[in-house]
């Protein structure tokens, strides 16, 4: 996700086409930048350019800032300076939106229809900050211009405005008119009946009270009735931030009340009081803060021993009432039971049955410790939160219990609602571990037999990648089955994820909080996957790989927010391996070799147009393409940012040249300003008689890595701040491993601890990383015997079998000699298997990944290189996975089921996965029904 201030920042040379625009001094507005008496004449304010995105955004993802100014100029705003265009805009969008009184969320609405076929950009920022950041004041109201890299349009103005006109020639004047009065397309009489007739949305009131029909709920609705006006949670304290703000705000001596506008006229002290005691004043108000501080509630039911038969039915209908005050209020509403591990879920997202289940069922735990400090270090959606804890008294002594409430944070506030047998309910407030009643009540404790447990739900499934890719993929999650090669790895554009490859292609993305893990599947071309991976560069929204395919070198484009890889051929061969680096403000790749820039690509063109040079001089060229390959010319790239002593530093752009007589270092940022600084050690330069090996920069920090040319084995990682000119920090490092990486923003860098290990460290050189990726472990010579309705993984001393031929998926380990296993299994004779041969097989065109297969009763299985065994349906569709590492077995499906340990699927097991994997198997078998083999 990109910053806000990038976003904003304007592209001089498209924007120049609009009259030269830029933003003023404050922050307030758009502005002309022109020469003459008409300099400083407002573009747009900010507060209306937030109004147009709001409506854009709410149909559209975000596209170029520099488009929308240009849509802006097209509905008629600024049009004080003529511009020197070759195409005259279209009248009638200008002359409906004044028509209709300039509304102009609803022309952001109309404009998004109208750019469905402008690329959108790649990694957008977050919408609530960028609309925050438009219409918040300033600290300072002469405090600095915006500031941020601005990235070159995909399109050229005329360009852009062409698809403009050819979206509005599509719509009627009737047509227009609607979108520009109701921000959205007319509906017709059909569209309105289905509408009608579709289900209206679901209330928490009403699937709270659909509870009552079930047997073991029956009588809580009375109950919770009984217990609202008890469990009312008490009223926030105002803290100093929340309250009034400002003084007195509308002040006026004439005109209606209800049309004065807030802070339209302010009195000194004195003249306010002389002006109220002689009624002189029409109206007065308090200013309240502008932004309400969002909250939620959070019920924690403690489903364990002490919490059974009636005491449940009355913590349940605790459970409703609080719901219900909470949607009174309009706050969110969730319930975590200790029976789902501490996931809270929000009620109107289950269905009857499951909401049921949830609060029926049972985990018999001694105490709700460990759910409830699961909740605590959560963090919300909202600023505030109150946790509401329904238990037994008795469990509020208990040691989890006082230790996970003295680590309630001060946003949070905690309480408790305990029932004990004789129906005694008491609300009470966790301070500091010590339980403060607020109120208390009896109520009649209906008999009721003890709810059954029941299972949870399964968290919510990624989707899966699409396009350019092989299948199957490799959906289990290891870590680095063998030695991460030097330098190929990287971080994408938002500096959260981490890619790095292994063995044959492979590809490893992680976050770097360590909460997901993946294994992307390899890029596909002609047949071929890409085998050989030569680079990893991070871009906006995801990372390109550049590699082989069989004899083409192509470049895979991975976009993790549509989960969608595409891959293009660079062609069939390369005079020398080119160095790549990535122009954020520009969306290209461009290739590199010592004389300079070789080509650029334009990752969000067409294919026929995305490279320049083009192979063709008569294909069309990207213009972001070409403004990126002459920005290379003229700077130097991230990789080799040291310039040789005896040389000039470039006219502009980033540069460091070390002099290695002295030990003083040259640093230039991205203005051109250059300073001298001389690092010390101990009194003494620390970089005489050093040199710079290679470079990397993430966004105004360079990193260099710097070597002794008498002592080799000193190395160090440099990192240089280009803002306030001075070393961050000097981190030591191997000869044998100075590849690294450093985040777009650079706050974080990453290198290798050991050849299987990468650590990712905050470049102010703490001894602490941030994330350590994991080593995986694999059998690389995994043996398969596939017989009718059964399967057989072995390596080693290791054996699982797999059976489809019951009621239920059978999974049975063993360890042995995998003939006598099977003899115990299978008393019947006519039970055949067939193994899986080591080799090429007419099954499988890829020998270099499948290295044994088999085909028996309609199935296929293919072993792959690091043991993943793949099963296939007669027409050769994917059925399931299975990978096994000695007594472990894990199961995956295509449509996300997965089955064993979590550590290897990269989530829980599917609730009734195995019921789902046997039906899979039994209709690619062709059986219907339990048979035995």
């Amino acid at each position: 996700m990109s910053r806000v201030e990038d976003y904003l920042a304007i592209s001089e040379s498209y924007c120049r086409w609009l009259g030269d625009l830029r933003w003023c001094p404050t922050g307030e507005a758009v502005e002309y930048a022109c020469d003459g008496p008409e300099i400083g004449l407002t573009f747009a304010m900010a507060a209306e350019i937030s109004l147009f995105l709001e409506g854009f955004h709410s149909s559209a993802r975000p596209i170029s800032f520099s488009f929308i100014l240009h849509l802006l100029r097209l509905l008629g705003l600024g049009t004080r300076i003529q511009t020197t265009t070759s195409i005259q805009g279209p009248a009638t969008l200008e002359q409906a939106f004044r028509e209709w009184g300039l509304p102009l969320r609803n022309a952001g609405a109309l404009c998004a229809r109208l750019c469905c076929n402008v690329p959108r950009v790649p990694d957008p920022p977050d919408l609530s900050a960028l609309h925050l950041a438009l219409t918040r004041p300033l600290a300072e109201p002469f405090g600095e211009p915006r500031t941020g890299v601005a990235v070159l349009p995909p399109l050229d103005p005329p360009r852009f405005e062409r698809l403009i006109i050819q979206g509005v020639s599509e719509l009627t004047s009737d047509e227009l008119r609607h979108w520009l009065r109701y921000g959205r397309g007319a509906i017709h009489e059909s569209v309105a009946e289905r509408v009608a007739t579709l289900p209206r949305p679901r209330t928490l009131s009403a699937v709270l009270a659909a509870l009552e029909h079930r047997p073991r709920l029956a009588g809580t609705t009375s109950l919770a009735v009984h217990l609202a006006g008890a469990l009312t949670l008490p009223p926030r304290r105002l803290t100093p931030a929340s309250l009034p703000m400002g003084g007195y705000s509308d002040v006026a001596t004439r005109g209606q009340p209800e049309r004065i506008v807030p802070t339209q006229l302010a009195l000194e002290g004195d003249e306010f009081v002389r002006r109220f005691a002689e009624h002189e004043l029409l109206f007065y108000q308090r200013e309240e803060p502008r932004i309400p501080v969002p909250e939620e509630v959070v019920v924690v039911l403690d489903q364990g021993v002490l919490t059974w038969g009636a005491v449940r039915l009355v913590l349940g209908a605790a459970a409703m009432a609080l719901g219900r005050q909470a949607e009174r209020r309009k706050i969110p509403f969730s319930i975590a039971a200790t029976s789902r591990e501490g996931r809270a879920v929000d009620p109107r997202q289950l269905d009857e049955e499951e909401l049921g289940a949830l609060l029926e069922s049972s985990d018999l735990s001694p105490d709700p410790g460990l759910t409830l400090k699961t909740i605590l270090e959560q963090r919300g959606e909202s600023r505030l939160r109150d946790v509401v804890l329904l238990t037994h008294p008795r469990t509020l002594r208990e040691p989890a219990v006082v230790a996970a409430a003295r680590r309630v944070e001060t946003s949070t506030r905690l309480f408790a609602v305990t029932v004990n047998g004789e129906g005694c309910v008491a609300l009470s407030e966790l301070s500091r571990g010590a339980a403060v009643v607020r109120s208390t009540l009896r109520v009649p404790l209906p008999r009721e037999n003890a709810p059954a447990p029941a299972h949870g739900t399964e968290n919510a499934e990624p989707a899966s990648w699409q396009g350019d890719i092989e299948t199957p993929g490799f959906p289990f999650v290891l870590g680095a089955l063998g030695p991460i090669p030097g330098g190929l790895f990287d971080f994408d554009g938002s500096g959260k994820w981490i890619l790095f490859t292994g063995q044959q292609g492979l590809l490893h993305a992680c976050r770097i909080d360590g909460t997901r893990m993946e294994m992307l599947p390899r890029v596909l071309l002609k047949g071929h996957p890409l085998s050989r991976v030569e680079s990893i560069v991070g871009v906006a929204g995801g990372f390109v790989v550049v590699g082989k395919c069989g004899s083409d070198y192509v470049i895979g484009c991975y976009d993790f927010s549509t989960r969608c890889c595409t891959a293009h051929s660079l062609g069939t061969a390369m005079a020398t391996k080119p160095e790549w680096s990535y122009l954020r403000s520009h969306e290209a790749l461009v290739a590199r070799n010592s004389l300079g820039p070789i080509f650029a690509l334009d990752l969000s063109a067409r294919p026929e147009e995305w490279r320049f040079p083009p192979l063709n001089p008569t294909d069309p060229v990207s213009n972001r393409a070409k403004r990126a390959f002459h920005h290379a010319r003229s700077h130097l790239p991230d990789h080799s940012l040291a310039v040789p002593s005896l040389l000039p530093l470039p006219v502009q752009g980033f540069a460091l040249r070390l002099h290695e007589s002295n030990g003083a270092i040259d640093i230039q940022n991205g203005s051109g300003v250059v300073k001298t600084i001389i690092p010390t050690l101990d009194g003494r330069p620390s970089l005489q008689g050093n040199h710079i090996l290679s470079t990397r920069r993430g966004g105004d920090v360079i990193v260099a890595v710097v070597a002794d040319r008498v002592q080799t084995s000193l190395v160090s990682l440099l990192f240089f701040s280009t803002s306030s000119f001075r070393v961050i920090a000097n981190v030591p490092c191997s000869p044998k491993a100075i590849g690294f990486a450093i985040s777009a923003d650079g706050q974080y860098f990453a290198r290798k601890s050991s050849s299987r290990h990468l650590e990712v460290k905050d470049v102010t050189g703490e001894s602490t990383p941030i994330y350590v990726s994991p080593k995986g472990r694999s059998h690389q010579r995994v043996n398969v015997r596939l017989g009718k309705l059964a399967l057989v993984i072995y390596v080693g001393e290791f054996i699982h079998l797999i059976r489809w031929d019951r009621p239920v998926l059978e999974l049975t380990q063993g360890r042995g000699n995998v003939s006598t296993f099977l003899a115990q299994k299978f008393d019947e004779q006519s039970f055949r298997t067939v193994p899986a041969p080591r080799g090429r097989s007419p099954l499988t065109t890829d020998s270099k990944r499948f290295l044994g297969s088999c085909s028996f009763s309609g199935l296929s299985v293919h072993v792959d290189f690091i043991g993943q065994v793949s099963v296939l349906g007669k027409t050769g569709e994917l059925v399931c996975m299975f990978y096994m590492f000695r007594n472990q077995l894990a199961g995956w499906m295509p449509d996300g089921t997965r089955i064993g340990p979590a550590h290897l699927t990269g989530g829980p097991a599917t609730e009734n996965g195995e019921a789902s994997f046997r039906t899979a198997l039994q209709e690619a078998s062709g059986v219907e029904g339990s048979q035995s083999p």
